[in-house]
C-alpha cells in the first residue's frame, strides 16, 4: 500500500500528491519566525492535519470536530495496493460510511476489507486489525512517540505485544494463548470475589464458616418443618375460634371470681354462727340475787324478759344467716356448674385450634422453608463451582507451565530468525550511535498475567538527546524493511519525532530513509517546520540537500495568508 493524492470537494484545499517511491516531504513555515508552532489547531498551518486526514480517509473514529467546524467537506484518498489504484471518499457530515471504488460501506465493512487488502490475518486472533496495526506505520498522536513499541491504538499491553510480534512475523498463537489461558483465570477469580461479596457467603470468610455442616443443619431444619407442614390442618375459622376461646376465657374468670366471693361469704356465715353469749344467763341471775337488796322485785322480772328477748334474737340471727348460707351455697352450686360448662367448651376450642393453624400462619411456614431451601442451594451451587473452579484452576495453571515450556523452545528455534530482524535494526541504530549496543530484546514471560515475550527496542545511550526518537524511527524502518504479514509500503512521521533529535541525526535519517525507499521502492513521507530543515543544513552537502530536501517536497504551507494553509481557509478547530 502506497499513498498517491489526498484531495477534497473544495477548491481552497491544498492537495497533496505524494511521490511515488522515496521520500515525500509537507513543510510548513511561519511568517513570525519567534512563534512556537501549534500544529495542533488550525492556528498552525496544518501540517499534522495532513497525517490526520489520512487517518480520516482510512477509517478512523468520527471526528466531531470535522464534522462541528467544516461540515460537508469530502476528502478523497487514492492509494495503491499490489499495483491496483484504489480511491475513497469520506465526507465530514456523514462519517459512518465511506464511498471505497464507488462502492458505499459502512465504515467497519471498509475497515475490514482494507485489512484484506494489506495484512495477511489469522483467523481467531484477537487484538489484530486494520486500525489497529496501521498507526505502527502511520504514527499520529503525541502518545505515538513516546516509545517504539507502543502506539496510541494499543490499549492494552497484550494488544502492544501482539501487533509487534505479528508484524515481525513470530508466533502470534503463543501471545494469544497465554492471554486467553490468564482470561480464565482472571475470570475465575472474578468470579470467586463476586460471590464472596454475597451477604450468604461473606459470613464462610468471615466467620470461619463450614460449608458441609450448614448444609446438614439446613436439610436437617427444612426436613423438620416439611414434616410440620404435612401434619398441618388449615382452619379457615381459626381466628373466630380463638375470639371465642378469648371471650370464654374472660367469662370463665368472672365466673371464678365470684366462686371465689361466694365461698368467702359462705365461710364467713359459718364463723358468725359458731359465735356465742360471753356470759350465761344464770350467772347474770345470781349476780342479781346477791345485790337484791339494791333492785326491786319487778326489775328481776324484767331481766327475765331481756334474757327472752335476747335469745329471740340469736335464734333469729342463727335462722337469717342459715338461710343467707343456703342460699349463697345454691348460688356458689350454680356458678361452679357454670364453670365446669364454660371449662368444657375452652378446653374444646383450645384442643381444636392446638390441632389447627390458621392459614397465614401455614403460608409462614412454606416462606420460611422457601428460604431455607433456596439458602441450601446456594450454598450447594457454591460448593459445586468452588471443587470446578479449583479443577479448572489447577488445570489453567498447568497449562500455562506447559506454554512456559513451549515458549522457550520456542525461542530457541527462532534465534537465527529474530537475528535477522535484529540485523536490521542494529545496522540502523549504528548509523546514529555506532559505539552504543541495540537490539530488539524478547523474553520469555513467565508471569502470571496475559503477556507472553517482554519485548522491547532498545538502544543503549540513555544519556544522548533525542534517543528515544531514534530508536521509533530506526524501528519503523526496521518493520518497513524486514517485517512481516504486511503490504505496507509506506512510514510516516510527523514532526514531533525530529523536534528533539540532533540536527547531524536528522540529516542522517532522510539519508537513511531516501536510501531504504529508493531501494524498496518505497515511500517515506515526513511533515518538517523550516527550522528543522535550517538546522541540518550544516551537515548536509549542497547536492543532498537538493537531493534529500528540496526535490521531495510536495507541499509547503505557510501562514501568512489563509490560502497557504491546507484547508486555505481559517479555522479555528481542535482535532
Amino acid at each position: 500500500m502506497r499513498f498517491i493524492e489526498l484531495s477534497a470537494n473544495r477548491s481552497s484545499f491544498r492537495t497533496i500528491r505524494f511521490n511515488r517511491e522515496g521520500v515525500s516531504l509537507i513543510v510548513g513555515g511561519r511568517s513570525c519566525k519567534g512563534d512556537v508552532d501549534n500544529d495542533k489547531t488550525y492556528n498552525g498551518v496544518g501540517k499534522s492535519l495532513a497525517i490526520v486526514l489520512i487517518h480520516f480517509c482510512l477509517g478512523s473514529n468520527r471526528n466531531n470536530a470535522f464534522q462541528e467546524s467544516i461540515p460537508d467537506w469530502v476528502f478523497t484518498l487514492t492509494f495503491e495496493i499490489s499495483g491496483v489504484l484504489h480511491r475513497v471518499q469520506r465526507n465530514t457530515s456523514r462519517q459512518n460510511s465511506v464511498i471505497f471504488d464507488g462502492q458505499d460501506l459502512q465504515l467497519r465493512e471498509y475497515c475490514e476489507r482494507l485489512a484484506e487488502l494489506t495484512f495477511d490475518l489469522p483467523l481467531g486472533i484477537e487484538g489484530l486489525s486494520f486500525r489497529g496495526l496501521l498507526y505502527k506505520f502511520l504514527r499520529r498522536n503525541k502518545a505515538d512517540y513516546v516509545q517504539a513499541e507502543y502506539t496510541n491504538s494499543d490499549q492494552s499491553p497484550y494488544n502492544k505485544l501482539i501487533r509487534n510480534i505479528f508484524l515481525l512475523g513470530l508466533d502470534v498463537e503463543l501471545v494469544a494463548e497465554k492471554a486467553r489461558l490468564y482470561q480464565r483465570l482472571d475470570n475465575i477469580r472474578k468470579s470467586e470475589k463476586s460471590l464472596k461479596s454475597d451477604p450468604l457467603l461473606r459470613e464462610f470468610y468471615t466467620a470461619n464458616k463450614d460449608v458441609d455442616i450448614e448444609l446438614s443443619f439446613l436439610e436437617e431444619r427444612i426436613a423438620e418443618l416439611e414434616e410440620n407442614q404435612r401434619s398441618f390442618q388449615v382452619a379457615e375459622d381459626y381466628y373466630q375460634i380463638q375470639k371465642e376461646a378469648n371471650d370464654l376465657g374472660v367469662e370463665l374468670q368472672a365466673l371464678g371470681n365470684r366462686a371465689v366471693l361466694l365461698r368467702n361469704a359462705i365461710n364467713n356465715i359459718e364463723e358468725s354462727l359458731k359465735i356465742r353469749p360471753d356470759i350465761a344467763p344464770d350467772r347474770i341471775k345470781v349476780a342479781y340475787q346477791e345485790v337484791g337488796a339494791a333492785f326491786r322485785p319487778e326489775t328481776l322480772r324484767r331481766l327475765d324478759e331481756v334474757q327472752d328477748f335476747h335469745q329471740q334474737l340469736i335464734t333469729n340471727r342463727i335462722t337469717r344467716l342459715t338461710q343467707e348460707r343456703r342460699r349463697l351455697e345454691q348460688e356458689l352450686a350454680v356458678q361452679e356448674r357454670s364453670i365446669r360448662e364454660l371449662s368444657d367448651a375452652l378446653n374444646e376450642k383450645s384442643a381444636y385450634l392446638g390441632r389447627s393453624r390458621a392459614l397465614d400462619y401455614f403460608i409462614v411456614i412454606g416462606g420460611e422453608i422457601a428460604a431455607l431451601k433456596a439458602k441450601a442451594q446456594k450454598l450447594r451451587d457454591y460448593r459445586t463451582l468452588g471443587r470446578r473452579w479449583s479443577d479448572e484452576l489447577a488445570t489453567i495453571k498447568g497449562a500455562m507451565q506447559q506454554e512456559v515450556l513451549r515458549t522457550n523452545q520456542y525461542l530457541a528455534q527462532i534465534h537465527v530468525q529474530l537475528e535477522r530482524i535484529n540485523s536490521v535494526f542494529k545496522g540502523l541504530s549504528r548509523r546514529f550511535y555506532p559505539d552504543s549496543p541495540a537490539g530488539l530484546t524478547l523474553h520469555n514471560n513467565h508471569r502470571e498475567n496475559q503477556v507472553r515475550f517482554d519485548f522491547e527496542v532498545r538502544i543503549e545511550n540513555d544519556a544522548s538527546d533525542g534517543i528515544n526518537e531514534v530508536r521509533i524511527f530506526c524501528y519503523d524502518l526496521t518493520l518497513l524493511i524486514a517485517g512481516c504479514n504486511h503490504h505496507i509500503d509506506f512510514v510516516v512521521h510527523d514532526s514531533r519525532l525530529f523536534s528533539d533529535m540532533d540536527p547531524r541525526q536528522r540529516a542522517e535519517a532522510f539519508r537513511i530513509a531516501e536510501a531504504i525507499t529508493q531501494k524498496r521502492k518505497g515511500q517515506y513521507i515526513a511533515t518538517l517546520n523550516e527550522d528543522q530543515i535550517q538546522g541540518m543544513e550544516e551537515y548536509l552537502t549542497a547536492e543532498e540537500r537538493r537531493r534529500l530536501i528540496d526535490k521531495n517536497v510536495v507541499l509547503t504551507l505557510g501562514d501568512r495568508s489563509e490560502a497557504e494553509k491546507l484547508l486555505g481557509v481559517q479555522v479555528d478547530m481542535h482535532y
